[in-house]
């Protein structure tokens, strides 16, 4: 018997023959990222006989055998994945399904009568139809939220329990970005947070569940925006611009193979057939601290609407940042640094037909800071003449068919500059009371990403279940150039004696290249109504460790009774991270020397360099394995517990080797071994007119057996150990949401707690004192709340907010001084105070 499908059914047999599918109208993949719709009608065209076989089959309309297709599109064309569809019999019980990748969902067995159908996904309006009884397939356009609507009879989709989805996936809104207060709200990454899985450490890097900063893969529309050489999230994008945040952190796709810890995908948003206006904080704040004087100033302003209606669209968003810090204890003159950045993200979508999808993207970030640095112990002459941009280009191609395969091709490049320059020459000069002289390093990096995208999604197969496969491949070049210069570091003690000289040999101008290449094969095979199982794998290799890593996931989900109000998920993988080129760059920056004066007179002498066996590393690895529940509650309540556990093997670490008493030679091995478990609990409700509430315990347990990051700058002339990560946090409760206080005035609020970080006892020689991170920072809590008034000015809608963050005034240090020989030793820095803060928002038009 010859199945629907079935000649495709063989090629998808080898792993190689399905990932070339991509491949069979170009010669080259960069070729084919250029000319993405002629590949995809190629590709079409030669499915397209297999795939009429199948859609030529008419569902049978006795009872019981009815099929019904659903395609859910957005306002400007695109697929809209995972969105929940809900049909339900009058008198009888609903089924619960959830849209693929072109944005398709299917119900079968349906019998020949009407039905009330509810389409809803969190960041859209929820959108309800009845079905009449003889239809096969219906086409809806589901609408994004927007900031101010002339609508009146819409509600935003509340987030329910997507039954068919095998990830743990959370997402803020781009309503909940604007509306809960935090500090900073000019930099989304501060609104990260908010994930109870999520911490930031005292620098503002991003932690998710106890991992790395760099172990997380950061997108922003499908693009990855990872720094080339450290993997961090520093591109800035406007908060006003982000329609969604989503957080994957456990049984998600092998399509995501650059983060072990999860995938932060930002969606930005895209104009429609009107055009839109909005401006943020667009009058300065002034302080009269030492004189009058504009303090802050962080204007925010998007602009969108149409090239040409139903056809092409534009949208424009950019912000700014003024900042004048003034040190009080500073003389008058010496006193204040002013730092100012930019950014700006231009897109433009045409749809070339109602099936094919042109998407242009180019970010812009700007920032210079004459003065970086300045506080009461680094006075002007320390400071730092800081100066970066990046700049994001990219540039991608959708095509679907009504079958349901869907395919994109995408070609981005990405660039990053970051310069220091110290004020002068004079010698860094470092004692109790704070540095002198000027910094003793100066740097310019260059890091280049260009990367290619190409993900098939092939019409569902119906054999055994309901298959969906997906493939793809995926390039990137990444390119490193820095050129480094180090002067020598004199450290005094409070009596004005010396303690230690450091000097620095090699650096200059070093430069690291990488070529990473991977792909996928998935399959999101629905056994049965209530139990899907995801299973893939993953083939990635690149130019410095030429090790081909196979990486197998398999995930499951089962809805307990068909109206999907209890989901059971479970899942484990392998999970993998890009080489990160700032551990292999290393050696390239020299040695540095190190003297110790000590008080009885001796002197020692330490020599440090670092070197990378490239030939002989493994990559990296980890084994992760997540099991969860979902249940709605009575009241709408939603309460989710999951169980996450990580084990890292093969990770780089550089350790110490003792050639001689007088030098240490740090290597790059594969001896590191991380392990992380975590337990959380949500429960979360949207209220009438989409109105949120989340609370949110969390526990988690990150350790490694070698907990130190040596580095040329900041070297600890002690043996890797093991002990918890320095962003293990292992209790935390949060809570946020947003109420209405009366007509036209909201409350939004935030409260989040959470044990300090660990830190470790060091000496005056650089030497740990103890165990590694056996002590920790005080508790952590911070409670912000906000009033929102909204209201009418002639013909235009404006929003006003005063609120307070750190209401009870809580220090919450981020630093402390650790060193047990300084007569500073236990003092705190870093610490945070209550903020009277103020935002004006224009809106638009009535």
């Amino acid at each position: 018997m010859n199945l629907p499908g079935q000649r495709f059914i063989r090629i998808t047999d080898g792993v190689s023959a399905l990932l070339a599918l991509s491949f069979l109208c170009s010669e080259s993949f960069a070729v084919a990222a250029h000319t993405g719709f002629e590949i995809g009608r190629c590709i079409e065209n030669r499915l397209g006989r297999i795939a009429g076989e199948r859609s030529s089959v008419q569902p049978s309309q006795r009872d019981g055998s009815r099929r019904l297709r659903v395609t859910v599109t957005d306002e400007n064309g695109i697929p809209v994945l995972a969105a929940k569809l809900s049909l339900v019999e009058a008198g009888r019980g609903r089924i619960v399904r959830a849209t693929d990748e072109a944005g398709q969902g299917e119900f079968t067995g349906l019998e020949a009568k009407e039905y009330q159908l509810r389409i809803e996904k969190p960041g859209f309006y929820v959108t309800e139809l009845k079905i009449a009884s003889d239809t096969e397939s219906v086409q809806v356009t589901l609408y994004h939220q927007q900031e101010f609507t002339e609508t009146v009879n819409v509600y935003e989709s509340p987030a329910g329990i997507q039954a068919e989805r095998t990830e743990k996936s959370a997402v803020l809104t781009s309503r909940e970005i604007l509306s809960l207060p935090y500090p900073s709200t000019h930099d989304v990454r501060n609104a990260l947070p908010f994930f109870p899985e999520i911490l930031q450490d005292a620098v503002g890097r991003v932690h998710v569940n106890g991992s790395d900063a760099y172990q997380v893969q950061s997108n922003l529309d499908g693009f990855n925006i990872m720094h080339p050489v450290t993997g961090l999230l520093e591109m800035h994008v406007s908060t006003d611009a982000i329609r969604s945040i989503e957080l994957q952190t456990s049984r998600y796709s092998v399509q995501y193979g650059q983060g072990s810890s999860g995938v932060l995908e930002l969606a930005t948003g895209m104009g429609d057939d009107r055009y839109r206006f909005s401006a943020t904080n667009f009058i300065p704040g002034v302080q009269t601290n030492k004189g009058l004087h504009v303090n802050n100033w962080t204007p925010r302003w998007t602009i969108s609407g149409p090239i040409r209606r139903g056809r092409a669209w534009f949208y424009e968003a950019g912000d700014g940042e003024y900042v004048q810090n003034v040190v009080d204890e500073l003389p008058v003159g010496a006193d204040r640094a002013r730092a100012w950045r930019w950014s700006g993200l231009t897109k433009s979508q045409i749809n070339l037909n109602e099936r094919n999808i042109l998407t242009a993207t180019f970010l812009v970030n700007r920032f210079r800071s004459k003065h970086d640095g300045l506080s009461l112990l680094t006075p002007l002459e320390a400071t730092v003449d800081r100066r970066n941009s990046a700049y994001l280009l990219a540039l991608k191609g959708q095509t679907y068919r009504s079958n349901g395969l869907f395919a994109e091709f995408g070609f981005g490049i990405s660039w990053y500059r970051d310069d220091e320059a110290p004020q002068g020459d004079s010698p860094y000069r470092l004692s109790p009371e704070g540095a002198s002289g000027n910094f003793f390093r100066q740097s310019a990096d260059r890091a280049r990403r260009a990367q290619v995208i190409a993900n098939l999604t092939l019409p569902t197969i119906d054999w055994a279940g309901r298959h969906e496969f997906k493939t793809g491949v995926e390039l990137n070049s990444i390119a490193y150039e820095r050129t480094v210069m180090r002067r020598p570091i004199i450290v005094v003690r409070a009596d004005g004696t010396l303690a230690r000289t450091s000097a620095f040999a090699g650096g200059g101008l070093l430069s690291k290249d990488n070529f990473a290449r991977g792909a996928f094969l998935q399959d999101r095979w629905s056994i049965t109504r209530r139990l899907t199982a995801e299973l893939g794998v993953r083939l990635d290799r690149d130019s410095i460790i030429h090790q081909l890593t196979f990486s197998p996931r398999i995930a499951f989900a089962y809805a307990l009774g068909e109206n999907g109000k209890t989901k059971l998920s479970f899942g484990v993988g392998d999970f993998r991270d890009a080489t990160n080129l700032a551990l292999v760059t290393r050696p390239l920056e020299g040695e540095r020397t190190d003297v110790f004066y000590r008080r009885d007179g001796s002197v020692r002498t330490v020599v440090s360099s670092f070197s990378v066996g490239e030939p002989i590393l493994k990559a990296p690895r980890f084994l992760n394995w997540s099991a969860g529940i979902e249940r709605e509650l009575p009241a709408s309540f939603y309460l989710t517990v999951e169980f996450i556990a990580r084990r890292g093997r093969d990770q780089l670490v550089y350790v110490q080797r003792d050639l001689a008493q007088s030098r240490v030679a740090f290597a790059l091995t594969n001896d590191r071994r991380d392990r992380f478990a975590g337990l959380q609990v949500v429960l979360r409700r949207t209220f009438k007119n989409g109105y949120p509430l989340f609370a949110s315990y969390s526990y988690m347990r990150a350790r490694s057996n070698a907990v130190f990051d040596f580095d040329i700058d900041n070297p600890v002339f002690s043996q890797q150990a093991s002990g918890p990560l320095p962003w293990e946090v292992p209790h935390r409760f949060l809570l946020w949401g947003v109420a209405p206080l009366r007509k036209s005035f909201d409350l939004a609020y935030s409260a989040d707690w959470h044990t300090g970080f660990p830190y470790s006892f060091i000496n005056q020689e650089q030497q740990v004192v103890g165990a590694p991170n056996a002590h920790r920072l005080p508790d952590y809590f911070s409670l912000n709340a906000h009033v929102e008034w909204r209201f009418d000015l002639l013909k235009y809608r404006l929003a006003l907010r005063v609120g307070m963050n750190n209401i009870t005034g809580r220090r919450n240090p981020t630093v402390i001084n650790s060193n047990i020989d300084s007569p500073h030793f236990m003092e705190f820095s870093g610490t945070q105070h209550r903020v009277l803060t103020s935002r004006i928002r224009f809106l638009g038009r009535k």
